[in-house]
């Protein structure tokens, strides 16, 4: 049976438990700050009140498991007074902090304490975004989230260069899930074609289909939710 761990249950995170859990073979953890799933005996569920350091370390280190494979779901684009920008002057310190903390720190954060917890061959996807890749920004804008996407992905390239050198089995990667529908996203739905707007369970899908392919050869690239890689 397959031990899968799942950080984070907004829209994303949660229809890949589901699915997960459809599959009857695996064993799940889910790491999450929604105190409504604590009752959910689907899952091995976890609570934590947000994800800073101090209670990422405090919550692995009650774990013994060793995961197979691990997908961090983590991520902010808004909230509250807190909005993507439109140009430079709307730029804010607080705003750019607030983001790169939910989209970056946290993640490594995981990424750090997760390291006794792996097991040989494990596979660790990240949850970006294709606005975080510097070579495919050709509409400017969005400065804090593609700042702390960015972030993340440089975490996630180094961070496989050095895993590899203990795990050579292990493969550590970014997925970009789409325009998916969710609290995320909702505000800036407009003008994205239908087709384009995915579901949470599509994009779960996607995204656990791509786990099942990749090996170690993947380990720090960045795909897309078709399997297609997206330049750094």
């Amino acid at each position: 049976m397959k031990k899968s761990l799942i950080i984070g249950a907004g829209g994303i995170g949660l229809a890949v438990a589901e699915q997960l859990h459809q599959q009857n073979d695996h064993s799940i953890t889910l790491i999450t700050s929604n105190k409504a799933l604590a009752s959910d005996t689907r899952f091995n569920v976890m609570l934590v009140e947000n994800h800073s350091e101090e209670q990422v370390a405090s919550c692995l280190a009650t774990l013994s498991v060793k995961f197979d494979q691990v997908f961090c779901c983590l991520g902010m684009l808004h909230q509250d007074q807190i909005q993507p920008e439109k140009n430079l002057s709307q730029w804010r310190v607080e705003s750019a902090m607030a983001l790169m903390q939910a989209n970056a720190f946290a993640p490594m954060s995981y990424l750090v304490h997760l390291q006794k917890r792996l097991a040989p061959n494990c596979k660790l996807a990240f949850l970006s975004a294709r606005v975080g890749s510097i070579s495919d920004n050709r509409l400017g804008g969005w400065y804090s989230y593609r700042m702390a996407k960015a972030a993340l992905n440089m975490a996630i390239k180094t961070a496989s260069v050095e895993l590899a050198r203990s795990n050579k089995g292990m493969c550590v990667f970014a997925f970009h899930p789409g325009t998916t529908d969710t609290k995320l996203s909702k505000p800036f739905q407009r003008n994205v074609p239908a087709e384009k707007l995915f579901t949470a369970q599509f994009s779960a899908e996607c995204l656990i289909r791509l786990m099942s392919q990749v090996n170690e050869k993947d380990s720090g690239r960045f795909f897309a939710w078709d399997g297609q890689e997206i330049e750094w």
